[in-house]
């Protein structure tokens, strides 16, 4: 992998749920690790929901190899959140690099 691809400082954060105000569960997020990736986009959409216009992107997101991730945790780059749509993919299973298949909801 060259590391110039990786030009953008994201963080992969994990989910913690904890009791909220009046006992409900509420999910929290917390940053678990910061590191550099290339982003590119893939496809976008817009869809009618409830009769309200939204749209969503897919983007490939590249990383050196971090162990233990998986689809359960997320994206952060700057203000922009990416949920993993897939498991992330162990390219030619030597733990050298990550390729994620995100979403980013508009």
């Amino acid at each position: 992998m060259e590391s110039g691809r990786l030009r953008h400082s994201i963080e992969i954060q994990a989910a913690t749920k904890t009791d909220g105000d009046a006992g409900n569960p509420e999910e929290t997020w917390s940053t678990v690790a910061t590191c550099r990736a290339s982003i590119r986009p893939l496809r976008g959409r817009e869809f009618v929901e409830q009769f309200q216009v939204n749209a969503d992107l897919t983007h490939e997101i590249r990383i050196r190899y971090y162990d233990g991730l998986t689809s359960k945790h997320r994206i952060l780059f700057g203000d922009r959140i990416f949920h993993l749509a897939a498991p992330p993919i162990n390219v030619n299973e030597r733990n050298r690099e990550h390729i994620l298949m995100c979403t980013e909801q508009v």
